[in-house]
């Protein structure tokens, strides 16, 4: 069985890039106390811990696989982070995410997703990229489908393949490895998904993207519908070889996450076939 969840992206242990997304605020003013409860953190944590020691700790115990302690110091941290001399509100948000995840908590941590996307809390392009990539894997948590969120994204404005393909194009090294990510969700999500309940996401990648993919004629069925299983696979496992081939002549490799998915289609496609 195929176990390997959604790529989420890592920590944010560094300084942020500071850069601006240039991107409107959906819902401008929203209380974060309505998707987290800021008091939620141990009495042990004295109220005299800097915001950025607080960060650190949480970022200790994350490593250390202690996940209750971890989120216990970003929500302490998210109440003092207009103090923070490192670090910003969608970091610790960020890391709060993936702690939460980790400790099961699925739908705050896609609420708290939606919050930092909506919110415009991304301090950068590869950031905001990033929470995107989350966002799928926390609604992957909660059996949504990636076609949805693409969806959503569009309507709000704060996600596009287009405009990560394009700084892909200007900026491989930066954006490859982003783009490649956010498809292997896409794709991975589908391919647990029905192609019949709206699964399939084809129609949220740009038109010019996988032109090198022999997918006329699934994409053409997909528009009308009617995709049997054997074909949809096929339909996946072409979009993850393109995906892997943008990978390797961006970074001389392959994308090990890819291929391992690549072999699991084609063992899907056999048991489909026979």
């Amino acid at each position: 069985m195929y176990r390997k969840i959604c790529r989420a992206l890592s920590l944010a242990l560094t300084v942020c890039l500071m850069l601006s997304s240039g991107l409107p605020s959906a819902f401008a003013g929203r209380d974060l106390s309505d998707i987290i409860d800021l008091n939620d953190y141990p009495s042990s944590i004295s109220s005299g811990l800097l915001c950025d020691r607080a960060i650190a700790r949480g970022n200790e115990a994350f490593e250390e696989g202690d996940y209750e302690t971890a989120r216990g110091y970003y929500v302490f941290a998210l109440r003092k982070i207009d103090k923070s001399a490192t670090y910003c509100e969608g970091d610790v948000c960020n890391n709060l995410v993936l702690t939460l995840l980790y400790l099961g908590e699925n739908r705050t941590a896609y609420d708290l997703c939606r919050y930092m996307l909506e919110e415009n809390l991304a301090p950068g392009r590869e950031d905001r990229y990033g929470y995107m990539m989350n966002m799928l894997a926390c609604a992957h948590a909660l059996g949504l489908s990636a076609a949805g969120e693409l969806e959503h994204a569009r309507e709000e404005g704060y996600f596009s393949f287009e405009d990560l393909a394009d700084l892909a194009d200007d900026q491989p090294r930066a954006f490859t490895g982003l783009l490649t990510g956010l498809v292997y969700n896409v794709l991975y999500i589908d391919m647990e998904g029905s192609e019949d309940d709206g699964a399939a996401s084809w129609a949220y990648f740009p038109d010019d993207l996988f032109e090198d993919a022999d997918l006329e004629d699934v994409r053409a069925k997909l528009s009308s519908g009617g995709v049997g299983r054997e074909e949809y696979l096929e339909y996946i496992y072409e979009f993850l070889l393109e995906a892997n081939l943008w990978f390797n002549l961006t970074y001389s490799a392959d994308d090990p996450d890819i291929m391992e998915m690549i072999l699991y289609v084609e063992a899907l496609r056999d048991e489909a076939a026979a």
